[in-house]
């Protein structure tokens, strides 16, 4: 899949990531958005580790994780952070 930023009238891929949360969270899925200046991938490791550990079907995406588009065997019961 290609998607062009221009076209969108986004000016970073980080936008399309917010976008493809929304997007997921649209369809069922929960999403937990981490915006901010500092500790953003501190706070989203830390959130991923915690759900991890509590046996919760979790996807770290985003600039620290993998990216959105590349997420596979997606449930209704996954939770993204972003």
């Amino acid at each position: 899949m290609f998607i062009n930023l221009k076209e969108l009238n986004l000016t970073k891929p980080t936008e399309l990531c917010c976008i493809m949360g929304k997007w997921k969270s649209d369809k069922g899925n929960k999403n937990i958005t981490i915006t901010g200046t500092n500790g953003k991938s501190t706070c989203a490791q830390l959130i991923y580790n915690i759900l991890k550990d509590h046996k919760r079907d979790v996807r770290l995406v985003g600039n620290i994780g993998n990216p959105v588009l590349s997420e596979r065997n997606i449930s209704l019961k996954t939770i993204f952070v972003i």
